[in-house]
Parts: structure tokens; C-alpha cells; sequence
């Protein structure tokens, strides 16, 4: 039996018409490649097998009770048969033909991790797309930790996933899954690859009214933060791994500092101490000449407090889920 060149995988629940348009973005993409459709059902109710019966699209149909759509992915990597694989969501779209020279280019030079810009509808006409320009990447922690592509915007090898999955540094766990991606990339942003940016933009976030993890910015946020919290107490403090926690330091800053200037108390604190317990950093690498000048007075929190209370908005202006709620998230994220 020959070897895909692709293995797509796609983790879904319930969500049936992005995903449906998914699947048709996927099956024309591998038009001109081997390849093979992983689709994951995490427990929908229906089965997607039976709501997806009218789609002409040729897939391998995985099938396990509701856990998560992390252990749902591995899954669908377990299952994978191609020498690259890609991810992913049941709301993402590829641009038509897009991959075929992305992966020429990677087994030509040997790479790891391929990555391109991406396509994403206007928030003023959702019917027009804009491309979001990445920079380009030169470590797997810039890449993970600072840039994080959208998922289907990178293409992996195979076996570096497999390797570097097979005992991963944060383990699965639901209150991870509204951040899935994220604890894709701090897994990986520890081990070494070698990385190419492809000119394009292969990928599309998919325009639709249905509900995204992104509509509860703090369920999302709450669970980066558990991320990075379970990061900072699994990875050995080494030499080795110094630059990545260094990188880590700035990205947890940058997250503290974007907080609404009234943010929750619990949330701010979590935040803030994930920033105080990784290396210092210079200055200079957590913020422009006005902050700097301002930390240098006031010291980098005051300085981050005052510009926060300036610029960013009051946290009732943007709250998507209530008090309790957001307690028993935290509370969640604590106790792990």
C-alpha cells in the first residue's frame, strides 16, 4: 500500500455546516497529492457519520466518546499513515491547490515545520478576506510561543509530532481544550526544528455565525494561562532550555499587559505570576521607548498598570461569561 504524501486530520463536534465546507477545502487541496482525510467525531450527537451522508468527499471516519478535542487530534495523529500531516478545526479552509508546492518545498530541503500567512474575513464584510502577514520564524519557540500560527497554517514531518508527542510536557486535559493549539505549540516549543516560511497564504479562517471558542475570550485566555502555568513547572530549567523560557517570559508579559486595566483580581494574579516565575528579561524586549522610559521610574508593574489603565478598556466593556463561571475556571486551572 503506498504511503500518503498527507495526512489531514480534522477533530469535530457537532458543529455540521463549517465543517462540511471544511471537508470539501480539504478534498480539493489533495487533488493533486496522495493523501487521506482523518475526521475525528468527539462523541457528536447524532454521529457525524450520519449527518454527513449527502457529502461526496472521501474520508477515514474515527469515531470516541466525548473527550476533548486535544485527545481528539492525537487520535486522528495515531491513526495517520502520511510522511506530513495537518490540523485542522471543523471551521478551517485551505486555499485550492495550496500544498502541493509547500510540501515539495519541505522534502526537498529536509524540514520539519512549514508555515505561510493567512487568510481572514473582514470584520467589516466577512465576505472579504484579508491576509494576515507572519513573520518569519527562526526557532521553534519564536515560532510557538511568540508567532502561533493559526493550526492550519503549519504543516508538520510526521515523525518530528511523533517524537515529540509520544510523553508530552503538559498532558491532556479538558480545561485545555478552548486553548488546544496552544498546548499543541508549548509542547513542541522545547524541541528544535528546522523550520521553512512559505511566500502565500495557504490558509483560511472560515467566515460562519456558529460558536467559537474565541466568542469567550476569557475561557480561551483562562486556559493559555493553565497551559503556560503546567509549562513553567514540567520544563527542566536548563541551560538547554533557557532561550525558550526567556521567550515565554515576554509572550506572559505581553498577555498580563493586554489584560483590561480591571481585570478580574484572581485572573490578573495568575497572569502576573506565571510572568515573576521565569527568567528576567531586559526592558527593552517588554515594551517601546515610552514604556521603557516609564519602568525605569516607576518599575516595569506600575509602569504596565498605568499603561494599561490608559489604553486598555474596563473588563465590563468586554466580559463574554460570568463571575461564577470564570471562578470555577480558575479554580480548575489552580488545583491541576
Amino acid at each position: 500500500m503506498t504511503t500518503p504524501t498527507l495526512s489531514i486530520i480534522i477533530p469535530a463536534f457537532n458543529r455540521v455546516a463549517p465543517l462540511v465546507q471544511t471537508l470539501i477545502s480539504a478534498s480539493q487541496a489533495l487533488k493533486q497529492m496522495s493523501g487521506e482525510i482523518i475526521l475525528v467525531d468527539d462523541g457528536s450527537d447524532p454521529p457525524l457519520s450520519e449527518q454527513l451522508l449527502d457529502v461526496a468527499v472521501p474520508y477515514i471516519y474515527l469515531r470516541q466518546t466525548n473527550q476533548g478535542s486535544i485527545v481528539a487530534r492525537m487520535a486522528g495523529l495515531k491513526q495517520a499513515a502520511g510522511t506530513y500531516i495537518l490540523f485542522l478545526d471543523s471551521d478551517d479552509l485551505l486555499a485550492a491547490n495550496s500544498l502541493t508546492m509547500q510540501i515539495q518545498v519541505m522534502a526537498e530541503a529536509g524540514a520539519d515545520i512549514s508555515y505561510s500567512n493567512f487568510l481572514a474575513p473582514k470584520i467589516q464584510n466577512p465576505t472579504e478576506t484579508i491576509e494576515h502577514i507572519l513573520p518569519h520564524a527562526d526557532s521553534a519557540d519564536t515560532l510557538f510561543l511568540q508567532i502561533q500560527p493559526p493550526p492550519h497554517a503549519v504543516l508538520y514531518r510526521r515523525g518530528y509530532l511523533l517524537k515529540h508527542l509520544a510523553q508530552p510536557l503538559i498532558p491532556m486535559h479538558r480545561v485545555y481544550d478552548p486553548a488546544g493549539d496552544i498546548w499543541l505549540y508549548y509542547n513542541l516549543s522545547i524541541h528544535p526544528a528546522f523550520i521553512l516560511k512559505q511566500a502565500g497564504a495557504y490558509a483560511i479562517i472560515g467566515a460562519h455565525t456558529e460558536k467559537r471558542y474565541s466568542h469567550e475570550w476569557e475561557v480561551l485566555g483562562a486556559a493559555a494561562l493553565g497551559i503556560a502555568k503546567k509549562f513553567i513547572e514540567t520544563c527542566p530549567k536548563t541551560p538547554e532550555t533557557l532561550a525558550v523560557r526567556s521567550t515565554l517570559a515576554k509572550v506572559t508579559f505581553n498577555t498580563w499587559r493586554a489584560l483590561p486595566y480591571d481585570m478580574h483580581p484572581e485572573y490578573d494574579r495568575l497572569a502576573y505570576r506565571l510572568w515573576q516565575s521565569l527568567p528576567v528579561v531586559p526592558i527593552q524586549q517588554l515594551g517601546g521607548k515610552y514604556f521603557q522610559l516609564l519602568a525605569k521610574i516607576l518599575g516595569v508593574r506600575i509602569a504596565a498598570r498605568c499603561i494599561r489603565r490608559i489604553k486598555r478598556p474596563t473588563y465590563n466593556s468586554v466580559q463574554s461569561i460570568d463571575e461564577k463561571r470564570l471562578q470555577e475556571l480558575l479554580h480548575t486551572i489552580n488545583e491541576l
